[in-house]
């Protein structure tokens, strides 16, 4: 059987591709109250 990742144009990124949300988000939210995004976007 043929390895299909091999034949497919992935990118190479140096970020993660997983969201990872229930670890991420409750940082990004406090960095947005923290540098009061929340406030400056209404």
């Amino acid at each position: 059987m043929t390895d299909y990742k091999d034949t497919l144009n992935l990118p190479d990124t140096d970020f993660a591709m997983k969201a990872n949300l229930p670890t991420k988000e409750p940082k990004m939210i406090e960095y947005w109250e923290k540098n009061s995004f929340t406030r400056k976007s209404c």
